[in-house]
């Protein structure tokens, strides 16, 4: 059996590794039909907190705008992985910023990332 530090530290390192990777954005494809963008809108604030109407920067954008707020912000929440943006076939990760002014997406560092494997183990081992 693997010393529980061993799987730790191969744990920090996996997270450190997703430290090394240039900003990515998850984004609905262009031509997504407003009632495909709704059910993703739905769907992300059914699982996590999103924007709300009163944000200035949300609510400056038009639906698309606004879908592709909330599924970067569970693109980032949940690792900024491929299965993290897919959303039926609607998603795409991009390179560059798709906000504007003060309007920028956000985008996480790994150190606001903990797996959920890593933050039980560190519950097991009361590092938390």
């Amino acid at each position: 059996m693997k010393s529980p530090l061993l799987v730790l530290l191969l744990l920090f390192i996996r997270v450190a590794a997703k430290e090394l990777e240039p900003p990515r954005w998850c984004l609905p494809k262009p031509g997504v039909s407003p009632e495909k963008l709704q059910s993703v809108l739905n769907y992300v604030c059914s699982h996590m907190a999103c924007p709300q109407s009163s944000d200035r920067c949300f609510a400056s954008y038009d639906l698309p705008g606004r879908v592709g707020v909330v599924m970067n912000l569970y693109f980032q929440t949940y690792g900024r992985t491929e299965e993290a943006c897919f959303f039926g076939g609607d998603g795409m990760i991009v390179t560059t910023n798709p906000g504007y002014g003060e309007c920028v997406y956000y985008t996480a560092s790994a150190a606001t990332i903990i797996p959920p494997t890593m933050l039980l183990l560190l519950l097991l081992f009361n590092l938390v």
